[in-house]
């Protein structure tokens, strides 16, 4: 993998989460009802055969589980979402090595849904459904969780 493609990796997944948290740590402290919800993947959990440079960026995101520890005697909550095969304009890209040619949305759809006990792929809708839940005052005593929507992907 060129180092520009691991940078780019780096900058997306990580600098960016790292950037934010520590401007909004300060203002969080402020606050009632406070939780940082970070986004991974499925491939942070289990690893991916496709990217592996972004399957460990996602696996450093997972852990964020140690900033919940530290921030949890502050009442700061810090969790992730974890997607797994979502129907989106991505899903193909996802689901193809970068260094092959791009492979037909029927060929990544027949071999993610043989994989996925759901036997479906997500919606948006129900990633966005976790993540609120996540953050919400119903969640108040969930920290440091990475919690996978997956169709049963991770269960495996």
């Amino acid at each position: 993998m060129a180092q520009a493609d691991l940078d780019l990796a780096f900058d997306l997944n990580l600098r960016s989460i790292m950037t934010t948290t520590e401007v909004a740590i300060p203002e969080l402290r402020k606050r009632a009802g406070r939780a940082l919800l970070y986004t991974s993947s499925t491939d942070g959990l289990v690893g991916s055969r496709y990217s592996p440079a972004n399957s460990a960026m996602k696996h450093a995101v997972v852990g964020g589980k140690a900033l919940a520890l530290r921030l949890a005697p502050e009442g700061i909550r810090v969790n992730t979402v974890c997607p797994g095969p979502i129907d989106t304009p991505m899903f193909v890209q996802l689901g193809s090595r970068p260094d092959q040619p791009q492979r037909s949305r029927e060929e990544v759809e027949k071999g993610t849904l043989s994989v996925v006990p759901m036997g479906c792929l997500g919606q948006p809708q129900e990633v966005i459904e976790a993540a609120c839940f996540l953050i919400s005052d119903a969640a108040s005593f969930i920290t440091g969780v990475a919690l996978p929507v997956d169709g049963g992907f991770t269960a495996q």
